[in-house]
């Protein structure tokens, strides 16, 4: 599960975080790392059927608000 939060940890407002389903608990959450996260607010993560990775920041250089990001998934991890 991907989600944000501005837990501990953060590099801005709220980043993305993964947790993973092991037997019945759920792992400690992990930031997403710099690759993704901006010192802004990263929302509404969504893997598609490949577990690429769909948010949306406000953070990041775009078109102003909002903006939709994908970062494809190369087997271990999404791109930058």
């Amino acid at each position: 599960m991907i989600f944000s939060s501005d837990m501990p940890g953060t590099k801005g407002g709220l980043d993305l975080f993964i947790t993973r389903k092991e037997g019945e608990n759920w792992t400690r959450p992990e930031n997403l790392g710099n690759d993704i996260n901006s010192t802004g607010n990263e929302l509404f993560a969504s893997l598609d059927s490949n577990n690429d990775l769909y948010f949306s920041s406000d953070g990041l250089p775009g078109s102003g608000g909002y903006d939709i990001y994908i970062c494809k998934y190369n087997g271990s991890t999404w791109s930058s």
